[in-house]
């Protein structure tokens, strides 16, 4: 009897004791299910909303101009409008010019300029500041006109003939020297706005030139000349440092009553050298004629992207033209010593207008449609063209019967004649400088041959880049 209560006893107490374990790992699982549940939850919630950048700052005004001792407000605009890490700080970049509080005001302190800085982080912008001192003088101050006037103050011209008036405004350094031009009547006489008449018609007609309020006044008288005859030719022969005049003829002294257009710089037939030239114009055996101005920039300023000479060019696309390259006046090919300019001056023509060649035109020669136009050559000459290297020469030395690239000593008796000449001629340029031509150097494919007017000395003892800006003067054979 007690062994089986003390059996069923004990099966009581194992009994029970699963029972109490398996409701503790019950619950276990209970509070691993529940802890699984919270952090499931817990990650399932909305992460804090990002943070707001700022990305843009924009001052107004961006300029402001002030007197010592004043004020102005700057306001800065932030982009976005809520962002959160907008701090501005002013800064000015000369405080003994201008300063800045932290709230964006400027105060001038004494004159000059300021560039005020507002920043956030990296971000930025700036206001640039001008201060005056009212007390100061105006270190630039406005010069009034005080006359103006014309030279000459009257001219007689043929229907067609132009003539180039010059106005002079004092003081030299007027402030606004602008001249407007004005004809009292434009069936008779017109004027450009440079000054340049045009006789329309026979009658009378006043050139006025204005400035500031000033009035000077030139006597226009226009006649037929006969009709559509010429002018007569002229009785004396024509001579170096000859006036030379838009109707063809020339004068030894300075008539101003015609429109002087250049300077006889050589006497004898041009076309000697030049068949082009003999073929095209055999009326033109005089000499030839310099204009009076200075043209200036470069022969062929993209001869890199061409990659050749345009001898080469000639030679292989135009027929009956001769080099127009020159080296150092020994080889038999080179033209350094032969007056060729008129033949040059076509063949660069032809090549400027072959559609191949219109990314490296030679920019001396397309300049000659312009001048034309505002300085047209009589008809019975051979037109405007670029003289050749030879041509250039006579302008300084005169005739030189040697070599020119021998020339080393200084040889400039003609350009001193011609520029005494040159000085009598109101707006006309004196021979100066590195003077260009029409000569291409004949081996290098970037020179182009100069003469030196200070000395006469031709640039193959130191040839000139095409690329460079050199002063030229375009001639005419007549």
């Amino acid at each position: 009897m007690s062994k089986q209560f003390n059996f069923s006893f004990k099966e009581r107490i194992l009994t029970g004791l699963k029972i109490t374990l398996k409701k503790i790992f019950q619950m276990k699982r209970f509070f691993i299910l529940l802890t699984a549940i919270a952090f499931a939850v817990s990650a399932c919630k909305p992460d804090d909303p990002e943070k707001i950048m700022l990305q843009s700052l924009s001052v107004s005004p961006d300029s402001v101009g002030i007197a010592v001792g004043e004020t102005a407000q700057l306001t800065v605009t932030a982009t976005p409008e809520n962002a959160e890490d907008f701090s501005p700080v002013w800064i000015s970049s000369d405080p003994e010019i201008a300063t800045v509080d932290d709230k964006g005001l400027v105060s001038g302190i004494a004159a000059g300029s300021v560039t005020i800085t507002v920043s956030s982080g990296e971000i930025k912008d700036e206001c640039k500041v001008t201060v005056t001192n009212d007390d100061e003088p105006d270190p630039n101050p406005d010069v009034p006109v005080e006359s103006v006037t014309l030279d000459p103050t009257e001219a007689s011209l043929n229907v067609g003939e132009t003539y180039q008036l010059i106005a002079t405004v004092q003081p030299e350094n007027a402030t606004d020297k602008t001249v407007e031009w004005t004809s009292s009547d434009n069936e008779v006489a017109t004027v450009s706005e440079d000054g340049l008449v045009t006789a329309v018609a026979e009658g009378n007609a006043t050139i006025t030139a204005a400035c500031s309020g000033y009035e000077a006044t030139c006597d226009i008288t226009v006649t037929s000349n006969g009709g559509d005859e010429p002018d007569p030719e002229p009785t004396n022969p024509p001579a170096v440092g000859d006036f030379y005049y838009s109707d063809g003829t020339w004068s030894t002294e300075l008539n101003t009553g015609k429109t002087v257009i250049g300077v006889v710089f050589w006497i004898g037939d041009p076309a000697e050298n030049d068949p082009i030239l003999k073929a095209d114009h055999p009326e033109a055996t005089n000499g030839l004629v310099m204009s009076l101005v200075n043209q200036n920039g470069p022969w062929q300023s993209n001869y890199d992207a061409y990659g050749a000479l345009v001898n080469q060019w000639v030679q292989d696309n135009l027929s009956g033209y001769q080099n127009i390259g020159g080296g150092f006046g020994y080889d038999p090919e080179d033209n350094l010593n032969y007056m060729l300019g008129y033949q040059n001056t076509k063949a660069i023509m032809a090549f400027n207008n072959a559609s191949e060649n219109a990314g490296w035109p030679v920019e001396a020669v397309s300049g000659l449609s312009d001048f034309n136009a505002t300085t047209p050559a009589p008809e019975s000459t051979s037109g405007w063209y670029l003289p050749s290297v030879k041509e250039v020469s006579l302008f300084v030395t005169g005739v030189y019967d040697e070599n020119i690239y021998d020339i080393w000593d200084p040889l400039t008796d003609n350009k001193e004649l011609l520029n005494g000449i040159l000085s009598q001629i109101s707006g006309a340029d004196q021979i100066e400088g590195i003077i260009m031509s029409s000569t291409e150097d004949l081996y290098v494919q970037e020179l182009v041959h100069t003469i030196d007017a200070q000395n006469g000395r031709n640039s193959a003892h130191g040839n000139e880049f095409k690329a460079s800006s050199w002063n030229y003067r375009y001639v005419l054979a007549f």
